[in-house]
């Protein structure tokens, strides 16, 4: 829609649904989840890397990857992640 192009960088989704009978729903928002006006909060974040990550790294893996994230304040050294990005 040119309409929502024209907001760019802004992400603005419409969605529209018609029901077999005939009724009609149409949404708007603003700010679609994920967005600096409406950021995931930890557990959302955490459950699209478990999405995307888990069918290449596995699912153990993937969650010791988020946790090392998540706590990279605490790591001794970042290169501690290396093994962690590798397929096993």
């Amino acid at each position: 829609d040119e309409a929502l192009q024209a907001l760019c960088p802004a992400r603005v989704a419409i969605v529209d649904v018609t029901l077999k009978n005939g009724q009609h729903f149409s949404q708007r928002v603003d700010a679609v989840i994920g967005s600096a006006q409406n950021p995931m909060d930890h557990d959302q974040l955490a459950a699209k890397c478990r999405d995307l990550m888990a069918p290449e790294l596995g699912a153990a893996q993937t969650d010791k990857l988020i946790d090392a994230v998540f706590n990279i304040e605490k790591m001794q050294d970042v290169r501690d992640l290396s093994p962690l990005l590798m397929r096993s």
